[in-house]
């Protein structure tokens, strides 16, 4: 599934011309945020994602946003009970990142330490898994340093997480082994297992275990490399589990020094309902740090009615208002509202969606759409 997405990712990129001629800088050789605007990116899960979304709508994001884990889907479902080999990012993902800079596109990465099926794992065998006390162990440092020293050759600016949404790994990054989920503990119990007494646990070796992989990377001079780090869609909602104390930027945020965009997921159902998840999420992670905010997934769940009033009202009258926000990474998907494969696109049920996304987006003078790479 891998290798097939980013054959095919090249060959569109080889085959269709470059739509779009809003023009950015970096800083060194860095993205820079783009002023008092905002990037307008890509997400995708699927072949035919990218392709799809750009003939349809006539425009080429500034950033592409993809997964490259750090083990394959198939290794781990080959030998679930380990060992499982650790793999540098593979050939066909490094020819993608070459061919996207060339096009003047940046791209974004999601280095996750776990596959897809992470969630699926008998907890008996987690610790096979790359997780987050075997990296603070430094069992993995000569893969994370050669994997810098990959991207350092590469060159271009890139954007990286290791961690997709953070909070989904600080919920089982408790107790004593770091592999315990957060409901195994009282309160106390929360916050003394590991490193500060007066931090959760989960969140704090979230942020340790970003510091770790940042030092390294800048050891090896990859500083090609900007690091985004963002959380799911109930990051900080009132009512949800994502607003337990615990669960608060302040307790994962390793400084300014390391890190350069920072936000959460966004799936929901309405405009109202981007409000209610966006609103606290922002004004949290605006306490500790005035980083440019990223959305690295932005998804509406499917109701099988046009959202081209959704469209207009979130990127017309409501993202603007927002100065911190920089970059959107929009996912031309509908996620099914139990959030199941498989996850269906417009497929031009509702031609009107198109119409709304050229003039709230594409003929709107905040959304930058291009970036050029400049050495």
């Amino acid at each position: 599934m891998k290798m097939k997405m980013i054959v095919l990712f090249l060959m569109f990129f080889i085959a269709f011309p470059t739509i779009g001629r809003a023009v950015e800088q970096t800083i060194g050789n860095k993205l820079a945020p783009p002023g008092n605007y905002a990037y307008i990116g890509q997400f995708i899960l699927g072949d035919e994602d990218l392709d799809a979304f750009i003939l349809k709508t006539g425009s080429t994001p500034a950033i592409v946003y993809f997964m490259c884990d750090w083990i394959r889907d198939q290794d781990w479902l080959a030998n679930p009970k380990g060992p499982i080999p650790i793999e540098l990012i593979d050939e066909e993902t490094m020819s993608a990142l070459r061919t996207v800079a060339d096009r003047g596109i940046i791209p974004a990465i999601g280095w996750g330490i776990a596959p897809l099926v992470y969630w699926d794992i008998p907890p008996e065998n987690v610790r096979y898994m790359p997780n987050i006390p075997r990296i603070l162990s430094g069992e993995f440092d000569k893969y994370i340093a050669a994997t810098a020293r990959q991207l350092k050759e590469y060159g271009d600016p890139i954007l990286m997480t290791p961690l997709v949404e953070i909070d989904n790994y600080s919920e089982y990054s408790f107790g004593k082994t770091g592999l315990e989920s957060s409901e195994s503990f009282d309160a106390k119990n929360l916050v003394d297992q590991y490193g500060n007494p007066d931090w959760p646990d989960g969140p704090e070796r979230v942020h340790d275990m970003f510091i770790h992989i940042i030092d390294i990377f800048r050891r090896e001079g990859a500083d090609n490399v900007s690091w985004f780090m963002y959380a799911n869609t109930e990051f900080q909602e009132p009512g949800t589990e994502g607003s337990v104390w615990w669960n608060h930027p302040k307790y994962y945020y390793p400084g300014d020094e390391y890190i350069d965009w920072v936000g959460k997921s966004m799936l929901f159902k309405n405009t109202e309902d981007f409000k209610d998840k966006f609103e606290a999420a922002y004004d949290a992670w605006g306490e500790v740090t005035k980083r440019p905010f990223i959305i690295p997934e932005f998804n509406m769940l499917e109701d099988r009615k046009s959202r081209s009033e959704i469209i207009r009202e979130i990127f017309s009258d409501y993202l603007p208002t927002k100065p911190r926000l920089k970059l959107v990474f929009f996912h031309d998907t509908l996620i099914k509202v139990d959030w199941v494969v498989p996850l269906t696109g417009w497929k031009g049920e509702f031609p009107d969606e198109i119409l709304a996304w050229e003039e709230a987006v594409v003929n709107n003078p905040y959304y930058r759409k291009r970036v050029i790479i400049q050495k």
